[in-house]
């Protein structure tokens, strides 16, 4: 399970933060949390449908280790105000104008 990949791969940061994501909250066709936003949903020709949700989190998955380690809350909140814009830059859904992306196997650009 991949939890939202950042479509500028070259953003290390949103991309361990992409990856922790899936550890810490992948959702299952079970188990789709109530604040999940669906992004997109396609059927193949076989009738399967793959469903691609977002789930709105005000603290990165990036920073969840810290806090299981117990590492003070103001220290945490901080890094999360400071990293969340460097993650968002990411993904051209966030940052349209932030430069070029990948979307279905192709670059864009803005």
């Amino acid at each position: 399970m991949w939890s939202n990949p950042p479509d500028r791969p070259w953003n290390l940061i949103a991309d361990a933060n992409a990856v922790l994501g899936a550890v810490y909250h992948a959702p299952t066709a079970a188990s789709v949390p109530a604040n999940a936003v669906e992004q997109s949903s396609t059927t193949n020709s076989l009738g399967g449908t793959t469903t691609v949700y977002m789930i709105p989190e005000p603290n990165l998955p990036l920073l969840q280790p810290l806090r299981n380690a117990g590492v003070p809350a103001p220290i945490v909140n901080t890094l999360n105000a400071a990293l969340t814009p460097v993650v968002n830059s990411g993904y051209s859904s966030v940052t349209p104008n932030a430069g070029p992306y990948f979307s279905q196997g192709r670059a864009g650009v803005p």
